[in-house]
Order: structure tokens, then sequence, then C-alpha cells
């Protein structure tokens, strides 16, 4: 989801408007916290697979522009295949029963939302913690390094 020619500001309000995941989880602050540890280091919000287009922001991962050797490549195929796999089951799923049915909003007038409800402070707090670039390299490297060490394992044992 992009949204061209307006200010960042606007765009940011517009994309967490559009996205329901973002909403729940940043904005009303609904979803559940699912704390889970990769490589020891422990995580508190879940993580979604996210293509270029998305912000490096704590919660999207995505996979490697580049693959510079394996360990990155074989990262880069497997978060490509899963966030392959779950667009084609929302592509049945909005096929089936028109789920998602919303487009760009033009200006910040017409993204009225939850967003609107929460006091200053607490919007900042969460922005500052959606924008998180350096919980999204962190969890980055510590699935890569997760993923890897499963084939570094299996080929062990072989």
């Amino acid at each position: 989801m992009r949204f061209m020619g307006w200010g960042a500001h606007t765009r940011y309000y517009c994309f967490i408007d559009n996205s329901l995941v973002v909403r729940r989880d940043y904005v009303d602050d609904l979803a559940p916290v699912v704390p889970y540890v990769v490589n020891g280091v422990q995580y508190r919000n879940g993580y979604y697979l996210a293509d270029g287009i998305y912000p490096e922001w704590a919660s999207f991962v995505k996979s490697f522009t580049v693959a510079t050797d394996p360990k990155h490549t074989y990262f880069k195929q497997r978060q490509e295949s899963a966030r392959k796999d779950v667009e084609r089951a929302f592509g049945v799923l909005q096929g089936r029963w028109g789920l998602i049915q919303t487009g760009p909003c033009p200006t910040r007038s017409h993204c009225k939302s939850s967003v609107d409800s929460i006091d200053v402070k607490t919007q900042r707090r969460k922005a500052k913690e959606l924008r998180d670039k350096d919980t999204h390299i962190s969890l980055q490297q510590n699935l890569m390094n997760h993923i890897w060490r499963e084939v570094e394992e299996a080929s062990e044992k072989d």
C-alpha cells in the first residue's frame, strides 16, 4: 500500500486507517501481546511478512533486496515463499467473500478513525514503537539466523 504525492504525515495516517491490522495492533492496542523468543531475544508483538513497499517498521519482516550469501539467500527464499502463500490465501478470501474493500484516502480529513480518539502522547509513543527500525533489523537478523541454524542442523544429521 503506497500513497504517493501527499506528505509523509498524511501517508502515515492513511496507511494506518487503511490497515486494520496496523490499526488494531498499534493504535487501538487491541491485539494480544504474544511474547516470543528468537535467538535469545524476546519480542513483544507478532510480526507480518511484508514486501519491499512496506517501511522498515518493527512488526514488518521483509526479505533482503539483494542476497549476499547462502544464509541471506535461504532466508529470502523462505520469507518470499511464505509471504506468497499468505497473499494467495487472502486472494481466495477476497474473491470468495469480498474481504478488504478500502480505497486510498486522499487527504487527512478523509482519514477519520480511532486515530482521532487517542491522546497525542499515546499516539506519539505508539508511532515510535511502530516505526522502530532497530527492532525491524533485529527481528529480521534473528529470524534469518534461526532459520539458517535449522539448515545447519539438518546438514549435520546427513
